[in-house]
């Protein structure tokens, strides 16, 4: 067999190609090349101008929406403002007709002062007549409850134990226009009974709606039914309480505690509430709270929801002076001057720069459409 040679390094041209020759790549005209980027740049350019009508638009859109923000911003702030305004024209409205009660100029009446005050709180929106038609029921249920135990409408001791029952346990009759009466004993209210986020728990109108309240609503409820009734009952106060006191025939008087539905004696009175004498002897405690007294009272009323609301004005000034002026030994009317005198004086230091820090005003709530009752 023949022996073959093979090539050395040493021995191979420059020129010798090892492997397949490579095909030569055809020669491309430079117009082409000129056409492409003359393409790109076109589309670069479509692309841009793309881009800015697109950041255009959005900023009309942003600009359309920012103006309409601002539209419907301002339109709230007028909303607002005009219903603020026509909130404290309630307020005086309301201070003019209780003003009229306590000077005699009009008919001196608790459930109309009641409700006086609750309707201001809900904007007007509480018709008196479906108001007094709810008082007007409860004690038509007591009358009906007297005559089915067969006593009469007449006698005190009968009618005060149909508002008890009525009070304090379900009850159930027939009305003389035939409607059917069922009633759910009133209970306490645990949460929030201070009003300090929501001031209607603070009222009969929310007693009415819920059967629960608190020492504020429940003996302001009893004492218009038992007016109703004929019952012969006056508001009375101990330190941040307020109960019952329900005088029998004879003249004797009873403490009546609405929140639990029993009789107290002035001895639980003065040892559970911290009820000084001083207090028993200037007639601020334990006293009965005659009807004026009782008119006087739904003007501190008034005022409190007033600064619920609005904060201290000028209004709370002229409610502490016409309280006083028909109740002036009253609790609630000494507190609402002096606070009121203490935002005064606490503005006056601040404006000063004497205090860095006070207890400022509350700020009316943010402003949605009243809702009825």
């Amino acid at each position: 067999m023949p022996s073959v040679t093979l090539p050395q390094p040493a021995t191979l041209k420059s020129n010798v190609i090892i492997g397949p020759t490579p095909t030569p790549a055809p020669a491309v005209p430079h117009d082409y090349w000129q056409g492409e980027q003359q393409r790109r740049i076109q589309e670069q350019n479509a692309a841009m101008e793309r881009e800015y009508y697109e950041h255009q638009a959005r900023q009309r859109q942003q600009q359309r929406q920012l103006e309409e923000g601002i539209r419907a911003f301002e339109a709230s702030q007028l909303e607002r403002e005009q219903y603020f305004r026509e909130s404290r024209a309630r307020y005086w409205q309301a201070l003019a007709e209780l003003r009229a009660m306590l000077e005699g100029r009009a008919p001196k009446s608790v459930m109309r002062a009641v409700w006086l005050v609750e309707n201001t709180h809900f904007d007007g929106t509480i018709p008196y007549e479906r108001f007094a038609g709810k008082i007007k029921v409860l004690a038509a249920g007591c009358r009906v409850l007297v005559q089915e135990a067969g006593g009469s409408p007449t006698n005190p001791a009968d009618t005060f134990w149909a508002l008890h029952r009525t009070m304090t346990d379900t009850v159930e009759v027939r009305l003389p226009n035939g409607q059917r009466f069922r009633h759910l004993p009133f209970t306490y209210d645990f949460e929030d009974f201070w009003a300090r986020n929501d001031h209607s728990k603070y009222l009969v109108t929310k007693l009415l709606d819920s059967n629960s309240g608190q020492c504020h609503s429940m003996p302001l409820l009893y004492r218009m039914v038992a007016d109703e009734l004929g019952i012969k009952s006056y508001l009375s106060f101990a330190p941040n309480h307020c109960f019952i006191q329900v005088k029998a025939p004879d003249g004797q008087m009873f403490n009546y505690e609405t929140t639990n539905g029993h009789f107290v004696t002035e001895g639980w009175l003065l040892g559970s509430e911290y009820v000084k004498p001083a207090a028993i002897k200037s007639r601020m405690y334990l006293d009965t709270v005659t009807l004026t007294q009782t008119i006087a009272y739904a003007v501190c009323d008034l005022a409190t929801g007033f600064q619920f609301r609005h904060g201290y004005d000028d209004f709370m000034d002229v409610c502490a002076d016409v309280a006083l002026r028909y109740y002036p030994h009253g609790y609630s009317p000494i507190a609402l001057a002096s606070n009121n005198a203490t935002y005064c004086l606490g503005e006056a230091l601040r404006a000063a720069g004497c205090l860095r820090r006070i207890h400022r005003r509350r700020q009316p709530p943010r402003w949605k459409p009243p809702t009825p009752a």
